[in-house]
Protein backbone atom coordinates (compact mmCIF):
# COMPACT_ATOMS: atom_id res chain seq x y z
CA UNK A 1 0.00 0.00 0.00
CA UNK A 2 1.53 3.75 -1.16
CA UNK A 3 2.16 6.13 1.99
CA UNK A 4 -0.19 8.65 2.37
CA UNK A 5 2.19 10.69 4.69
CA UNK A 6 4.80 12.34 2.22
CA UNK A 7 8.17 12.79 3.90
CA UNK A 8 8.40 16.30 5.34
CA UNK A 9 4.52 16.63 5.82
CA UNK A 10 4.15 18.49 9.12
CA UNK A 11 1.67 20.96 11.34
CA UNK A 12 3.77 23.68 10.05
CA UNK A 13 2.19 23.75 6.94
CA UNK A 14 -0.80 24.89 9.10
CA UNK A 15 1.30 27.94 10.22
CA UNK A 16 1.87 26.53 14.18
CA UNK A 17 5.29 27.20 15.33
CA UNK A 18 5.61 25.87 18.85
CA UNK A 19 7.80 27.03 21.47
CA UNK A 20 11.00 25.92 20.67
CA UNK A 21 10.22 25.57 17.10
CA UNK A 22 9.24 22.07 17.36
CA UNK A 23 6.20 21.02 14.84
CA UNK A 24 4.60 17.82 14.65
CA UNK A 25 6.15 15.54 11.92
CA UNK A 26 4.64 12.08 10.55
CA UNK A 27 5.74 9.10 12.01
CA UNK A 28 7.60 6.54 9.61
CA UNK A 29 6.13 3.18 10.94
CA UNK A 30 4.31 -0.06 10.27
CA UNK A 31 1.11 1.72 10.55
CA UNK A 32 1.44 2.98 7.67
CA UNK A 33 1.13 0.00 6.06
CA UNK A 34 -2.35 -0.41 7.38
CA UNK A 35 -3.38 3.15 6.25
CA UNK A 36 -2.64 4.61 9.76
CA UNK A 37 -0.75 8.51 9.84
CA UNK A 38 1.12 9.22 12.76
CA UNK A 39 1.66 12.77 13.04
CA UNK A 40 4.45 13.66 16.17
CA UNK A 41 4.71 17.47 18.21
CA UNK A 42 8.27 16.05 19.16
CA UNK A 43 8.26 16.19 23.34
CA UNK A 44 4.77 17.54 22.85
CA UNK A 45 2.24 15.60 21.68
CA UNK A 46 0.61 13.33 18.53
CA UNK A 47 -2.39 12.29 16.64
CA UNK A 48 -2.95 9.96 14.28
CA UNK A 49 -5.46 9.48 11.37
CA UNK A 50 -7.27 6.60 10.29
CA UNK A 51 -8.78 7.07 6.57
CA UNK A 52 -11.27 5.17 5.36
CA UNK A 53 -11.47 4.82 1.73
CA UNK A 54 -14.74 3.15 1.15
CA UNK A 55 -16.79 5.30 3.63
CA UNK A 56 -14.94 8.38 2.49
CA UNK A 57 -14.36 9.47 5.88
CA UNK A 58 -11.36 9.88 8.31
CA UNK A 59 -11.17 8.43 12.11
CA UNK A 60 -8.62 10.92 14.30
CA UNK A 61 -7.67 7.97 16.08
CA UNK A 62 -5.70 9.63 19.09
CA UNK A 63 -4.63 12.84 19.49
CA UNK A 64 -2.75 14.08 22.89
CA UNK A 65 -1.01 17.05 24.06
CA UNK A 66 1.33 16.47 27.21
CA UNK A 67 -0.32 18.73 29.86
CA UNK A 68 1.68 21.54 30.44
CA UNK A 69 1.78 21.91 26.39
CA UNK A 70 -2.29 22.49 26.62
CA UNK A 71 -3.68 25.74 25.88
CA UNK A 72 -0.59 27.17 23.61
CA UNK A 73 -2.77 26.28 20.60
CA UNK A 74 -0.95 23.03 19.43
CA UNK A 75 -4.05 21.19 19.95
CA UNK A 76 -6.51 23.62 17.55
CA UNK A 77 -3.40 23.29 15.04
CA UNK A 78 -3.19 19.24 15.25
CA UNK A 79 -7.33 19.57 14.98
CA UNK A 80 -7.12 21.37 12.09
CA UNK A 81 -4.38 19.55 10.54
CA UNK A 82 -6.58 16.79 10.54
CA UNK A 83 -9.05 18.11 8.89
CA UNK A 84 -7.19 19.40 6.55
CA UNK A 85 -5.77 16.14 5.49
CA UNK A 86 -9.05 14.55 5.59
CA UNK A 87 -10.09 17.29 2.97
CA UNK A 88 -7.17 16.74 0.92
CA UNK A 89 -8.05 12.64 1.28
CA UNK A 90 -11.13 14.09 -0.68
CA UNK A 91 -13.36 12.87 2.37
CA UNK A 92 -16.89 14.04 3.52
CA UNK A 93 -16.08 13.55 7.19
CA UNK A 94 -13.62 13.57 10.37
CA UNK A 95 -14.78 11.77 13.01
CA UNK A 96 -13.15 10.36 16.36
CA UNK A 97 -14.47 8.75 20.21
CA UNK A 98 -14.39 10.08 23.21
CA UNK A 99 -15.17 9.14 26.78
CA UNK A 100 -18.78 10.69 27.75
CA UNK A 101 -17.12 11.62 31.21
CA UNK A 102 -13.91 13.15 29.07
CA UNK A 103 -15.44 16.92 29.57
CA UNK A 104 -12.70 18.81 28.97
CA UNK A 105 -12.00 17.02 25.86
CA UNK A 106 -15.70 17.19 24.35
CA UNK A 107 -15.78 20.78 25.03
CA UNK A 108 -12.63 21.10 23.07
CA UNK A 109 -14.17 18.95 20.29
CA UNK A 110 -17.51 20.98 20.34
CA UNK A 111 -15.01 24.30 19.75
CA UNK A 112 -13.41 22.67 16.84
CA UNK A 113 -16.73 22.10 15.37
CA UNK A 114 -17.46 18.53 16.23
CA UNK A 115 -20.90 17.46 17.07
CA UNK A 116 -22.23 14.11 18.79
CA UNK A 117 -23.75 11.97 16.84
CA UNK A 118 -23.89 8.98 18.80
CA UNK A 119 -23.55 6.88 21.88
CA UNK A 120 -20.89 4.12 21.90
CA UNK A 121 -21.33 1.04 23.90
CA UNK A 122 -18.54 -1.41 23.50
CA UNK A 123 -17.91 -4.42 25.70
CA UNK A 124 -14.05 -4.65 25.96
CA UNK A 125 -14.13 -7.92 27.98
CA UNK A 126 -13.10 -8.45 31.51
CA UNK A 127 -16.09 -6.54 32.77
CA UNK A 128 -14.74 -4.01 31.06
CA UNK A 129 -16.95 -1.28 29.13
CA UNK A 130 -16.02 1.62 26.73
CA UNK A 131 -19.13 4.09 26.71
CA UNK A 132 -18.40 6.89 24.63
CA UNK A 133 -19.57 9.68 22.17
CA UNK A 134 -18.98 8.99 18.11
CA UNK A 135 -18.26 12.79 17.24
CA UNK A 136 -18.19 14.16 13.64
CA UNK A 137 -17.47 17.36 11.50
CA UNK A 138 -17.90 17.30 7.98
CA UNK A 139 -14.86 18.51 5.83
CA UNK A 140 -14.93 20.35 2.68
CA UNK A 141 -13.26 17.90 0.17
CA UNK A 142 -10.92 19.21 -2.28
CA UNK A 143 -10.85 16.75 -4.98
CA UNK A 144 -8.85 16.79 -8.14
CA UNK A 145 -10.31 17.45 -11.55
CA UNK A 146 -12.52 14.13 -12.48
CA UNK A 147 -10.68 12.14 -9.36
CA UNK A 148 -10.75 10.97 -5.95
CA UNK A 149 -7.08 11.14 -3.98
CA UNK A 150 -8.26 7.98 -2.33
CA UNK A 151 -9.25 6.09 -5.38
CA UNK A 152 -6.91 7.39 -7.72
CA UNK A 153 -7.88 9.45 -11.32
CA UNK A 154 -10.78 8.42 -13.48
CA UNK A 155 -10.49 5.68 -16.24
CA UNK A 156 -8.41 6.77 -18.60
CA UNK A 157 -6.99 9.70 -16.99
Amino acid sequence: MKALIQTGSSLSACGHAQAGGRVPVPLKSDFLSIGCEYYLAPGAGYFALAPDREAERVLLSKIYVREDRRGTGLGRAMAERAEARCAELGCRELWLTVNKHNTGSIAFYERMGFRKTGALVTDIGHGFVMDDWRMAKPCQRTLPEGGNPLTGPPEGG
